[in-house]
């Protein structure tokens, strides 16, 4: 390829002039010129790319002996022809090239070599940078005076940490003379997001079957205003408050602080740290790269053979408006530095040593050993979490990470596999953009020189393949990947998630992820099943010791009963209850009630005296007593026994031979002695439905013995108490309620 020793170019301008483009300098078409190089030199710093094309100068010219033929005429035709399309292969670029412009064109962060060492160099230059580094922040800016804290016997349980601005902040802000800079960049002098209030329904105890929770959020204007949202409201408009104390405790308007003003409150605190700033370059830097050791390698197969490795030189970002910054360093602790550096991701690898957790046996060894992958003790080691294998390892100082390589990349490389054609990289690669970039873990209760709010950000500038048994790295190793002169940040799905989020999301109102989320939920329905648990000990003792009110009945009786009938029943007058509605009862009667009540006296012919109840374990006392109504027969005696039935059938006494009876008597040899008979009982029975109904309870006396005409006034009263359910459930049956 031929160059020029110095050349000059003027491109025809176009398109600045009213008739269009493609003018000459001076015409009505012409303006501004697109591309100017004059000046441009051709010393191999330059960069020439390459063409198919030759440059040649000069062009041949006439000579006096020339024949006056086409060929001959065009050559030097021919040739300005060629030194055109040279030209324009330099100015649109043939090789990596952005709107025209080659790589080798933007000196901005240029990385080079000398092809003499193993040495990278950077040009100066200038990027767009992520600042994330907490680490030892200014006492200056504001601090955080409390911990927020959730208590759930409050409203809200969430309370937010107060803020309080250092007496020497406000001087600043003031003007007043300091030998301290603010670094005042408008993060912390204008609001960030709307403020916004929840709206929180809960329903109440007859709707909570069909609605929800509802938990909104919506624009507030009372915070911190009078009038109604307005275009100066807008966030990077309205002008952010300045409060010695910002807290969440006074919750009256306008004093009330919300997440806007406390997102603010929190940028002063921690000086913006998840900014962007300009970093500068000023001076040239350069790195060391290691040379190629091939141990760095797990090869137990001997059809690899690892030739390269792929490094990525980056730059750290250190932010105009500060004098120092902190790197998170393998060993030594952190790093500070002052000016702007390099750093070294090695792509040589990490070496797998099996190991285990808390002494245990360690897992199966398959870095000497691939042909264990597999096996039973393989397969059986599956289940078992505390075996792993790590591949940490040593950093030197010339590296700041290191990564796995695969040995497959080694194997069957074509042109068409290769990302970068005419060199045999692989196809692994260091990450470009999150491999070094780091977080900060910022909270409440950070301290100076904490090593996790040590966070940074690198903007990747070149790869370096480094290759076996080669003593320098040449300009043929080095990967340029510039121009995009800024560092990671967010992609669209991930910005547009923060974007949308309602609330918006800031340092006041972080995000939360799912296993906070869930870990809380789970705190909380352990919370609540301790609460539940107490709350059921307790209301266990506390009906153990409550007596529960039972449903009675008590009535009297009063009635001519004749000695010739058979069994008759007794008559109950005055009748009175007591807690004789199931729905007022602890136990549920849903499926069983008569008349709405558990003791009902049934009325009609030929059901006086009866009570109907629901089944269950009943207390039944009666007493009666009776005296002779006639003296028709002299020196008459009548036996009469007492009996509780169930419909028909008999529940007390069980027997004949344990009646209850009772005697009277006149005597007319006597001046007509008179005498009455008295008998009582009281007796626990199980009352069983009566076929298909319910129990229907009474009380029945009868002639055992005696004259047939003896007749008797009967008085005497009833009470029937419900005790329990059949399978005594129903609650505890109190002390004396079944004497």
């Amino acid at each position: 390829m031929k160059y020029l020793d110095r050349f000059n170019v003027y491109m025809s301008p176009y398109g600045g002039g009213s008739t269009g483009g493609g003018g000459s300098t001076g015409s009505t078409g012409g303006g501004d010129a697109v591309v100017n190089l004059a000046g441009a030199d051709t010393n191999p710093a330059f960069g020439y790319v390459g063409s198919e094309y030759n440059f040649t100068n000069p062009p041949r010219y006439y000579k006096a002996n020339d024949p006056y033929y086409y060929e001959v005429d065009n050559i030097p035709l021919k040739q300005i022809h060629e030194n055109c399309l040279w030209l324009k292969d330099q100015i649109e670029g043939v090789s990596l090239s952005v709107t025209g412009v080659s790589t080798t064109q933007i000196l901005d962060l240029q990385p080079y070599t000398t092809n003499a060492d193993r040495e990278i160099k950077v040009r100066p230059g200038k990027f767009i940078g992520r600042v994330n580094d907490a680490y030892n922040i200014s006492n200056l800016f504001s601090n955080v005076e409390a911990n927020p804290t959730v208590d759930l016997t409050r409203t809200p349980i969430y309370k937010t940490p107060s803020v309080r601005i250092d007496n020497d902040l406000f001087r600043a802000v003031v003007g007043s003379t300091m030998d301290v800079l603010l670094y005042s960049n408008g993060l912390s002098d204008h609001y960030q997001h709307h403020a916004s209030v929840a709206n929180n329904v809960i329903p109440t105890s007859d709707n909570v079957y069909s609605e929800g929770v509802q938990i909104t959020y919506s624009l507030n204007s009372d915070y911190l205003q009078d009038s109604s949202n307005g275009m100066n409201d807008l966030p990077k408009i309205k002008t952010a408050v300045w409060q010695q104390l910002s807290n969440t405790d006074n919750l009256t308007p306008p004093n009330r602080v919300d997440l806007q003003q406390l997102a603010v409150d929190f940028c002063r605190r921690w000086q913006g740290i998840f900014r962007t700033s300009v970093v500068n370059i000023s001076d040239q830097l350069s790195v060391q790269i290691e040379p190629f050791d091939s141990s760095d390698y797990l090869d137990n197969n001997a059809t690899y053979d690892p030739k390269v490795r792929i490094d990525l030189v980056y730059a750290y970002t250190m932010p105009i408006d500060a004098t120092k910054t902190s790197l998170a360093k393998n060993s030594g602790g952190p790093e500070t530095i002052t000016a702007p550096r390099l750093g070294v991701v090695k792509g040589a690898g990490g070496i797998i040593t099996a190991k285990s957790f808390g002494g245990a046996e360690t897992a199966v060894e398959i870095a000497a050993n691939p042909e264990n992958i597999g096996t039973g003790d393989w397969v059986n080691q599956e289940s078992q979490s505390d075996r792993y294998y790590d591949t940490e390892q040593n950093l030197s100082p010339l590296q700041d990470a290191a990564i796995q390589a695969p040995l497959s990349d080694q194997h069957a490389l074509t042109a068409q596999r290769m990302p970068f054609p005419g060199k045999g990289t692989g196809l692994s690669f260091p990450s470009p953009d999150d491999l070094m970039n780091l977080a900060p873990i910022v909270s409440q209760d950070s301290v100076d020189n904490n090593f996790a709010t040590i966070g940074q950000s690198v903007l990747p500038i070149c790869y370096v393949i480094v290759k076996e048994g080669v003593a320098i790295i040449t300009s043929d190793d080095v990967i340029d990947i510039r121009p995009f002169l800024r560092t990671s940040e967010l992609s669209y799905n991930e910005r547009a998630g923060v974007a949308a989020a309602n609330p918006p999301l800031s340092l006041a109102n972080p995000s939360v992820g799912k296993y906070e989320l869930y870990n809380a939920m789970q705190l909380m329905r352990d919370i609540a099943q301790v609460k539940r648990d107490d709350l059921e000990v307790t209301l266990r003792d506390l009906i153990q010791s409550v007596p529960i009110a039972k449903a009675k009945l008590s009535a009297l009786f009063s009635q001519l009963v004749t000695g010739t009938g058979g069994a008759q029943s007794l008559s109950i007058k005055e009748i009175t209850t007591v807690s004789n509605n199931p729905e007022s009862l602890p136990e549920l009667y849903s499926q069983m009630t008569v008349g709405g009540q558990v003791l009902t006296p049934a009325t009609g012919s030929n059901t006086e005296g009866v009570v109907t109840c629901i089944p269950g374990k009943y207390l039944v006392e009666a007493t009666i007593y009776a005296g002779p109504n006639n003296y028709g027969d002299f020196n008459a005696r009548t036996i009469w026994k007492m009996k509780l039935l169930n419909g028909s059938s008999d529940l007390y006494p069980a027997s004949d031979s344990n009646k209850q009876t009772f005697r009277c008597y006149s005597d007319e040899a006597n001046a007509y002695k008179q005498e009455g008979g008295s008998a009582s009982f009281k007796a626990m029975v199980d009352v069983l439905e009566n076929g298909s109904q319910p129990g229907l309870l009474k009380v029945q006396i009868v002639k055992d013995s005696g004259s047939t005409s003896q007749d008797i006034n009967v008085r005497g009263s009833l009470h029937i108490t419900r005790i329990a359910n059949l399978d005594g459930t129903e609650g505890p049956i109190t002390s004396g309620a079944a004497e």
